[in-house]
């Protein structure tokens, strides 16, 4: 999932959910109701097919005790 941008490897957040995923021992679909969204929300960022919302950065940022701008300026170095 990762792209040459600028010079420098980017990689969708989708990359690090799934890695967070498998740190926890949890499935996509536990993951998604932690987060309270759908199982196919999570599949298709985990795929890079789908892109962060501010609100899914809340809601990760909560989760996770991260900041939701984390999540956005990922998303953003990303595109």
């Amino acid at each position: 999932m990762s792209i040459k941008n600028n010079d420098n490897n980017s990689f969708h957040p989708g990359y690090y959910i799934s890695e967070i995923i498998e740190d926890l021992g949890i499935t996509q679909d536990e993951f998604a109701v932690r987060l309270e969204t759908t199982p196919e929300t999570i599949s298709k960022l985990v795929k890079g097919e789908a892109n962060i919302s501010e609100d899914l950065a809340l809601r990760l940022s909560k989760m996770l005790n991260t900041s939701p701008d984390l999540w956005l300026n990922l998303q953003k170095k990303y595109l």
